[in-house]
């Protein structure tokens, strides 16, 4: 079968989050030691960045995670207890997904408080929009305008953070739909349809484990950059 186009959206534009952030943090490993010497009036504002990036990357993983930790037993006496056995976890999951929908405010609060840090060291390096990347030591003008376009086109705009965290939820239950069609959907659920369902359920999780482990792998290295900074 083929992914929803929500899946397929989530994915690509995760990727640039993912590639954009990763930019970041080799920015920040190269310039650390130029920074502790001649900026570390800078390093707070810098840290709490890292962590606000950090907190974003764990709710979109948090999000890839409500498809991938189920798996059905397809043959067998234990067959016939998936059909109930998945509602259960869909009930459970569309709880999950609601609660993380409820954490959007506070997930705006990062963006705001990014574009805040953001802002801060570009005034301390005297040079507005690419002007924090100079306290990394960047000379070159190119580079730095770079690396503001990477941080400004994930975080500027709240909305575009949010859309993408919204679009993955949506993404989460429309899979979650289509696993229930295949099992029978609302005319009942049935154990012969428990393979069908499988197959259906293993394609999206798929796509969702790869983006939930971007995202962890990122925000882990975000952690040991922040460590290394404090």
């Amino acid at each position: 079968m083929t992914l929803v186009k929500e899946v397929i959206d989530a994915v690509k534009e995760i990727g640039d989050v993912i590639k954009n952030t990763r930019e970041i943090v080799k920015a920040v490993n190269d310039g650390r030691a130029y920074l502790e010497k001649h900026h570390k009036d800078a390093k707070a504002d810098l840290v709490a960045l890292l962590g606000e990036m950090r907190l974003t990357l764990n709710g979109l993983s948090d999000v890839s995670s409500v498809i991938e930790t189920f798996q059905f037993t397809i043959a067998g006496s234990e067959r016939d207890s998936e059909p109930r056995r998945f509602n259960d976890y869909v009930i459970a999951r569309r709880a999950k997904l609601d609660q993380l929908g409820q954490r959007m405010s506070s997930l705006k609060g990062s963006c705001d408080k990014i574009r805040k840090h953001r802002d801060a060291m570009d005034k301390q390096a005297s040079e507005n929009w690419s002007g924090w990347a100079l306290l990394l030591g960047e000379k070159r003008k190119q580079r730095r305008l770079e690396l503001a376009s990477h941080l400004g086109s994930i975080y500027a705009d709240d909305l575009r953070i949010l859309n993408l965290i919204t679009q993955e939820m949506d993404a989460a239950r429309a899979a979650l739909r289509e696993v229930s069609t295949a099992l029978g959907g609302p005319a009942g659920a049935s154990p012969k349809n428990v393979p069908k369902a499988a197959k259906v359920l293993g394609e999206y999780a798929v796509a969702f484990e790869a983006l939930r482990r971007q995202c962890s792998d990122v925000a882990e290295e975000l952690t040991q950059l922040i460590d290394r900074l404090t």
